[in-house]
């Protein structure tokens, strides 16, 4: 193993996700070894490197017992939640770039361990756009189903891709790698920078609003037959005259209404009605519990004469027959 790919954090959402198993480094204010004394392994931190959204560290893995040692690359993506995805394919095909021109996915080293916290989601995606383009490479699109891909990789580990917007984001990735070619891209290629902004930039943008609701058939009929610059619609009917709004308002009440009720004012005697049948149910709950307590009170007090008496019986017959015995030996 050349490399670890470590695709969450050791704490998201208040929850502990991963284990702390590298130095966290002296000029991070802790130490740059880790010693292992259950498996004698020792972990130093030699370089560490931070990009805007992924760290790369070195680790120098030691055998304490014979000493040989080894190093390995540690790279850390730092920016994807969980259940989630990268902020752009182009962010993440940049991060997929720096560990393949690290050799650490190359044929002649051994697999490298790629990881999250579920080890199902987020690495799920990893390995999948990583295997798609490969095999677009090799064979030609053509020859690849990204359906097939994943079902198969579903067999040597069950749920692979958690969620739809992880398979989507996984679809847009393999369609970006497919368009440059990022194994010959260096790492700070203003290319990059260029296609990265745009996209961070353009994201929010991919999903156009909701659409307004269909117009009523009233609408639609009162629009028919009206081109563009014609004579307006005649007016809706205007309001009662004055002298006629004077007259009903001078109207008496009524009888049994009163005056006009206001929405404001029906819905405040709704709400002490409610308040009321509340009120007469907590009386009514408490009566009925003060009566119950009031009948067990009442037994309690006839039982206890009873159980009295009863207690007195008992021992008495208990002297009686212990005397009745040592008498009779």
């Amino acid at each position: 193993c050349k490399a670890v790919l470590m695709l969450n954090k050791i704490v998201e959402k208040n929850q502990v996700k991963c284990h702390q198993y590298w130095p966290v480094g002296s000029k991070n204010g802790g130490d740059d070894v880790m010693e292992f004394t259950d498996v004698n392994l020792k972990v130093e931190l030699t370089s560490e490197t931070e990009a805007p959204y992924y760290t790369t560290r070195i680790l120098r893995l030691t055998d304490v017992e014979s000493g040989n040692s080894r190093d390995i690359l540690h790279f850390h993506y730092t920016t994807w939640p969980d259940f989630g995805v990268p902020q752009s394919p182009t962010v993440f095909l940049r991060f997929l770039n720096k560990v393949r021109q690290s050799g650490a996915l190359a044929e002649d080293v051994g697999p490298s361990v790629v990881h999250c916290s579920a080890g199902i989601g987020r690495s799920g995606t990893f390995c999948l756009v990583d295997t798609c383009l490969i095999l677009i490479k090799n064979n030609g699109c053509d020859a690849v189903k990204v359906r097939d891909v994943l079902l198969d990789m579903r067999r040597q580990r069950m749920g692979l891709i958690q969620t739809p917007d992880q398979l989507r984001f996984s679809y847009l990735a393999i369609i970006e790698g497919m368009k440059t070619d990022w194994d010959r891209i260096n790492d700070n290629d203003p290319v990059i920078e260029e296609v990265n902004a745009n996209h961070i930039q353009n994201n929010e943008e991919e999903d156009p609003p909701p659409l307004p609701p269909p117009r009523g058939e009233s609408l639609k009929t009162n629009n028919v037959g009206t081109p563009t610059g014609s004579a307006p619609l005649p007016p809706l009917p205007s309001e009662p005259s004055s002298e006629s709004s004077s007259e009903e308002s001078s109207a008496p009440p009524s009888p049994g209404n009163g005056t006009t009720k206001s929405p404001d004012g029906v819905r405040q005697r709704k709400h002490e009605e409610r308040n009321t049948a509340v009120a007469e149910k907590l009386q009514e709950m408490k009566r009925k519990q003060q009566q119950s307590e009031s009948w067990n009170n009442f037994k309690r007090s006839l039982l206890k004469p009873i159980n009295i008496s009863i207690g007195i019986v008992v021992i008495g017959g208990g002297i009686f027959l212990f005397n009745y015995f040592v008498n009779r030996v």
